[in-house]
C-alpha cells in the first residue's frame, strides 16, 4: 500500500508505530505538507534488500526480489505549486534506483491528458509533457490508462463550485509500471471510498509461480448468532433431532451428525447472507458509477443525477456503518478500543498475526536432495510427512506404570502425591454448573476447529447443546467416546525462527472443535488448583502464583556468582526437541497414577488424547488425515499443565542424583535445576562424575518420554579457565559453549 499526503509528522509517526503489523516506510510530512509511506502487508513475507526515503516528506522506495527478480516500489507526492512541481518533475530520474521492474504510484498533481484525465480539452502543460516524455524514454507504461483508454477515472474531487460551474476533477494519482510490473499486472481500476477527496488507484499483479490459495476451513461469523431466527432453527432442530436416536447404533454417531447438519447449515446460512450484503454493495457502487457517468452528458439533468449519485452513496455509507458496528464488537472482544471507522481490513491489520501464514516454499523433511515443493498441495504434503512422523510414537502403546518402571524405576524420587480428598474431587461426574462454568471462562474470538462454531456459538445455544456434551462427557467413565469430529485437530503452522523452507522451524498449533475444549478445559480447571503441591517451585511455567521469570532471574544469578567468584560450575540450557509434541501418552498416565489421580480423571485425560487425528492446514489448503499416537496437542487447555507434571519426574530425578552438586548459595541451599517453559536449566559442578551422571537420567527419561534434547540448541556456560571438552561429547552433537554469561541469560529470557 504506497499512501500520499499523509501530513504526518514525525511525532505522529511515533504514536502510529504499531499499527501496521508489517513492514512500513515512512516520510514525515513538512509541517502540514506531504509526507508519503510504504506499507507491506505482512503475508506477503517480502524482504527488503535496500530503501530510502525524502526528509520532506515527497518520496520513499524499497526493493525486494520477486519471482526471482528485483523490483523496485516507490511513492511520491508531487507538490501542487507549478514551480515546486517542476522543479521535483526535473530531479525525479535521478531519485529513482536504476532497475528493471518498476511499480511507481503517487499524487503526481498534473494532467496527462486534458478531455480525457479532465473534463475539458485544454493544452497539455509542460511538466506534464516532461513526465510523458520520461515515461516513453524508461519504458513506464500508464498502467489505469492503457487498462482503461476510454475511461476518465478521475482520482480527485473538489467539493468547492465558483458560480454555476461543477467542482473541478482530474485523474492525478498514477501507477506507472515497467518491466516485470507491468507483464504481470492484470488489473488497475479506480475505488470509490467516499469522505475522501482522493479515490484510491488499485492494480493486481499475478507473479510467476503465484501460490494457488485453498478454501479454508468454515468459521461460523457470530453476527448471524444476533438472529433470532438462527437461533429459533437450531432450537428446532435438536429439538428434532432427538425423534432420530433409534436411527444410530450409540449416542455418539447421533450427535456427532447431529452437529454436522447444524455445520452445515450454518454454513449455507452464512454464504446466503454473506451474498445479499454483497449484492446490496455492488448495487449501490454501480448506480453511483452511472450516476457519475450521466452527469456529463445533459447540463439539464445534473440536478437529478448528482442527487441519486448523492443518495446511492449514502445508501452505501449505511451499510458501512452497520459492517464498522460488527468488527468493532470483533475488536472490542479482543481489547482493542477504536475510535475511527473499523473496516475488515483494519480490524485484520491490527489483530495478531493471522495463523495461516503463507509458506511459499517448503524443503522436503527428510531428503536433502529432493526437490523444494513450491504449490500449496505438495507444501501441504511434505508438512504432513514431518509432522506424523513427529507425532507418531516409537514404543509400545497403553504401557502401565508397573511395566515402565520394570524399564527405569524414574519415579521412586517422586513423592509427592494427590491427597485422598483432592482425589476424591477429581473424580466426582461431571455437572451442568460445572460445564456452564468452563464455557464461560473460555476466551472469545479465537479460531474454532474444523466444525467452524466458536465458543459464541455454544454460549447462544447452551440450552439445547448442553444437555448432549454433558451425556457424552459422563459416559466416557461408562465405556463412551468423544466423536471422531471432537477428536479431530486442524494443525495451522506459525513461523518461529530460522530459514523458513525448513518445516522444523515452524510451530503446530492445532485448532481444536470447542466441544472438545469444553472438557479439556473443565479438567484443567480442576487440574490446576492442585498443581502446586505437585510441582516444585523450580518449575514457575503454568503454575497458580508462579512465574516463569523467577526462573530466569535464578539463572541470571547464578551466572554473575560464577563469573565473579570464578568457580567450576556449568550452566547450561537444554533444548527439549519438539517437546510438547513428543510426550509419550504412557508416560503421562503412569505419572498421573503414581501421583494418586483416580481412574476416572485418567479415563477423560485418555479420551482426550488416543484415537486422535490430525491434518496440517498450509495456504488455505488441508492435508490428507493421519493418527496421533504421542503429543500434548499445543492448543489443548491441559497441555501445558500435564506437561509440567511429567516433566517433575525427570526433575525429581536430577535433585535426588548423588553426584550431581549444583551451585552452592550457603547455610545448606543449592541451585541445581530449573524448568524455563519447555527447556531445562541445570546448574552442576563441572566435573565428569556430574555430567555423565546427568546425561545418563535424560537418557532414561528420554527413553520412556520419547523426549530428545536437541544438542546442537543446548548451550552452556563455564568460566574461561575451565575445559571439560573432552566430556562434553553428547548426543549426536557437542554443547556449544557460550562466551559470556549475558548471551546466555540473553537465550534464557528469549525462550521464556
Amino acid at each position: 500500500m504506497m499512501l500520499q499526503e499523509t501530513k504526518f509528522d514525525e511525532p505522529k509517526l511515533r504514536q502510529l508505530a504499531t499499527w501496521w503489523r508489517g513492514d512500513q516506510i515512512w516520510s514525515p510530512a513538512d509541517g502540514t505538507r506531504g509526507g508519503v509511506a510504504i506499507l507491506v502487508h505482512r503475508d506477503l513475507q517480502l524482504e527488503i534488500l535496500d530503501s530510502e526515503v525524502d526528509l520532506w516528506g515527497h518520496w520513499a522506495w524499497f526493493q525486494t526480489q520477486l519471482g526471482g527478480q528485483l523490483w523496485t516500489f516507490m511513492t511520491v507526492y508531487v507538490p501542487a505549486h507549478p514551480v515546486d512541481r517542476r522543479a521535483f518533475r526535473e530531479e525525479l530520474p535521478y531519485l529513482i534506483p536504476p532497475a528493471q521492474n518498476v511499480v511507481l504510484a503517487g499524487d503526481f498533481n498534473l494532467v496527462l491528458q486534458p478531455g480525457l484525465d479532465s473534463p475539458v480539452a485544454i493544452p497539455r502543460k509542460l511538466d506534464a509533457q516532461m513526465l510523458l516524455d520520461y515515461m516513453e524514454q524508461k519504458l513506464f507504461t500508464d498502467s489505469y490508462r492503457h487498462t482503461h483508454p476510454t475511461e476518465h477515472g478521475y482520482t480527485w474531487f473538489s467539493s468547492q463550485r465558483t458560480g454555476d460551474t461543477p467542482p473541478p476533477k482530474r485523474r492525478l494519482d498514477l501507477i506507472l509500471t515497467k518491466g516485470a510490473a507491468w507483464e504481470s499486472l492484470t488489473a488497475a481500476d479506480v475505488v470509490i471510498v467516499p469522505g475522501s477527496d482522493h479515490r484510491p488507484v488499485v492494480a493486481d499483479f499475478l507473479l510467476d509461480g503465484h501460490l494457488q490459495r485453498g478454501p479454508g476451513i468454515f468459521r461460523l461469523n457470530t453476527d448471524h448468532l444476533s438472529s433470532p431466527e438462527i437461533i429459533q432453527w437450531v432450537a428446532s432442530h435438536w429439538r428434532d433431532w432427538e425423534q432420530t436416536k433409534d436411527w444410530f447404533g450409540s449416542e455418539e454417531e447421533w450427535a456427532a451428525i447431529g452437529f454436522k447438519v447444524v455445520t452445515r447449515a450454518l454454513d449455507t446460512f452464512s454464504r446466503i447472507q454473506a451474498r445479499g450484503r454483497r449484492l446490496q454493495e455492488e448495487e449501490c457502487l454501480a448506480n453511483v458509477q452511472e450516476a457519475e457517468a450521466m452527469l456529463e452528458t445533459n447540463p439539464l439533468t445534473e440536478l437529478y443525477w448528482q442527487h441519486m449519485r448523492d443518495r446511492w452513496l449514502q445508501k452505501w455509507e449505511d451499510l458501512q456503518i452497520v459492517q464498522q458496528t460488527r468488527w468493532a464488537n470483533r475488536a472490542k472482544e479482543k481489547g482493542l478500543i477504536t475510535s475511527d471507522r473499523m473496516t475488515k481490513e483494519t480490524f485484520q491489520r491490527i489483530c495478531h498475526m493471522r495463523t495461516h501464514s503463507v509458506i511459499r516454499e517448503l524443503q522436503h523433511p527428510f531428503h536433502a536432495e529432493a526437490d523444494s515443493a513450491t504449490d500449496s498441495r505438495t507444501i501441504g504434503d511434505f508438512a504432513r510427512q514431518y509432522f506424523e512422523d513427529i507425532l507418531t510414537s516409537r514404543r509400545p502403546p497403553d504401557q502401565s506404570l508397573h511395566q515402565l518402571q520394570a524399564e527405569h524405576d524414574l519415579w521412586q524420587n517422586t513423592t509427592a502425591r494427590l491427597s485422598p480428598q483432592a482425589s476424591a474431587l477429581l473424580e466426582q461426574p461431571i455437572t451442568m454448573e460445572e460445564l456452564w462454568s468452563a464455557v464461560k471462562a473460555m476466551a472469545k474470538g479465537k479460531s474454532p476447529g474444523s466444525d467452524g462454531l466458536p465458543v459464541e456459538f455454544y454460549l447462544a445455544t447452551w440450552e439445547h447443546v448442553g444437555p448432549i456434551l454433558l451425556r457424552l462427557f459422563n459416559r466416557i467413565l461408562e465405556g463412551g467416546t468423544l466423536t471422531e469430529d471432537m477428536k479431530f485437530g486442524v494443525i495451522t503452522l506459525l513461523y518461529k525462527k530460522g530459514d523458513k523452507r525448513n518445516v522444523r522451524n515452524w510451530r503446530p498449533i492445532s485448532r481444536l472443535t470447542v466441544s472438545y475444549k469444553i472438557l479439556a478445559k473443565l479438567l484443567a480447571r480442576r487440574l490446576a488448583p492442585f498443581l502446586p503441591g505437585l510441582v516444585h517451585t523450580d518449575q514457575g511455567a503454568f503454575v497458580q502464583g508462579r512465574s516463569i521469570f523467577e526462573n530466569v532471574l535464578m539463572a541470571m544469578g547464578a551466572l554473575e556468582i560464577i563469573q565473579r567468584e570464578d568457580r567450576q560450575v556449568m550452566v547450561a540450557m537444554l533444548d527439549l526437541e519438539k517437546a510438547y509434541d513428543r510426550v509419550n501418552w504412557s508416560f503421562v498416565l503412569a505419572t498421573l497414577q503414581h501421583m494418586n489421580f483416580g481412574p476416572k480423571f485418567r479415563t477423560w485425560v485418555k479420551e482426550l488424547y488416543t484415537d486422535s487425528t490430525a491434518a496440517i492446514i498450509v495456504n488455505g489448503f488441508v492435508s490428507s488425515t493421519f493418527s496421533l499416537t504421542r503429543s500434548l496437542r499445543q492448543g489443548c487447555p491441559p497441555a501445558s499443565l500435564l506437561f509440567a507434571v511429567q516433566m517433575e519426574v525427570l526433575l525429581n530425578s536430577l535433585r535426588a542424583a548423588p553426584h550431581l552438586r549444583g551451585l552452592s548459595l550457603g547455610e545448606g541451599n543449592q541451585l541445581l535445576i530449573g524448568a524455563i517453559a519447555d527447556d531445562l536449566l541445570l546448574v552442576t559442578e563441572a566435573t565428569p562424575d556430574s555430567l555423565v551422571e546427568a546425561k545418563s537420567i535424560l537418557d532414561s527419561y528420554s527413553h520412556l518420554s520419547e523426549a530428545q534434547v536437541n544438542w546442537n540448541k543446548s548451550v552452556y556456560f563455564l568460566p574461561a579457565r575451565f575445559n571439560l571438552q573432552a566430556v562434553l561429547h553428547v548426543g549426536n552433537g557437542m554443547l556449544d559453549s557460550m562466551e559470556s554469561p549475558s548471551a546466555l541469560a540473553t537465550k534464557a529470557a528469549r525462550n521464556s
